[in-house]
């Protein structure tokens, strides 16, 4: 297999693994301000917004109250939020997030 096919076919597996009905891709990290460890699969059976965002986005700083609204509004009924900032990214040193297979 050429490299170009296997990129393509990495791509296609992708793909079909996020499809919706499907579960969702492990994300695990680590939060540099809480110093702790995380995982999608923490998260296991409640609803999840996944926000990732960068302070200099506009867009996204203006859409982080409406992101708290809703976890304020359903948190209770089964809401979660993993916001994941680039700059805390940056400020861990490395990505505070990796995808595992």
């Amino acid at each position: 297999m050429k490299a170009d096919d296997k990129e393509l076919a990495v791509a296609i597996e992708a793909c079909l693994a996020t499809q919706p009905g499907k579960p969702a891709p492990e994300l695990k990290g680590h939060d540099p301000l809480r110093d702790i460890d995380f995982s999608l699969a923490d998260l296991k059976g409640k609803y999840v917004v996944i926000d990732f965002w960068a302070t200099w986005c506009k867009g996204c700083v203006m859409g982080l109250p409406h992101i708290k609204e809703l976890y304020d509004k359903y948190h209770d009924k089964g809401l979660e939020v993993l916001a994941m900032s680039s700059t805390m990214m940056s400020m861990s040193g490395s990505s505070i997030w990796n995808r595992t297979t």
